[in-house]
């Protein structure tokens, strides 16, 4: 896949529900990459503290149709859509990264302080659409494991 394509981009921000356990993150993040390489699908899930920040990239219509189950998908709770048009590809090769930042590693990473720490807002994320595009470029050029689905809590690859 070519690294300047264009295509869909869908970008949300999501909280987990009370009852979500974290030990379900490899389950779904496996079934996600098996889906996604399937339909062609791109993207990146970060996690922190119980909230998700996700971007899915590919054919319009596919994107859609998984962030529509991502919506209805009873573990998540105040869904908001940040991003949701064409742009190039970010993650060409990825069929769902992943960070977790809980991790100690990411403690102190500018992204991680500025955007997980101060600003977890909806309205603070719509109204900046170019930062969190550079967030997510940032998250890609600065975990470079992330496209292997590393878990860091328990040392566990996907």
């Amino acid at each position: 896949m070519s690294a300047n394509q264009f295509v869909h981009s869908f970008v949300y921000l999501s909280k987990a529900k009370n009852d979500f356990d974290e030990r379900d993150l490899p389950s779904i993040l496996e079934i996600s990459q098996k889906n996604n390489r399937r339909d062609g699908v791109t993207g990146i899930l970060l996690y922190k503290d119980g909230r998700f920040l996700q971007i899915l990239e590919g054919d319009q219509a596919v994107v859609r149709k998984i962030a529509q189950r991502i919506e209805a998908d009873d573990r998540h709770s105040e869904f908001a859509v940040i991003v949701d048009e064409a742009m190039p590809r970010l993650f060409t090769d990825w069929s769902m990264g992943f960070a977790d930042l809980n991790a100690n590693v990411f403690d102190h990473h500018p992204a991680v302080l500025d955007y997980f720490r101060k600003t977890w807002c909806v309205e603070s994320f719509q109204s900046a659409q170019t930062r969190v595009r550079r967030l997510l470029l940032n998250m890609r050029h600065s975990v470079p494991d992330a496209g292997k689905a590393v878990f860091a809590q328990n040392n566990a690859t996907v």
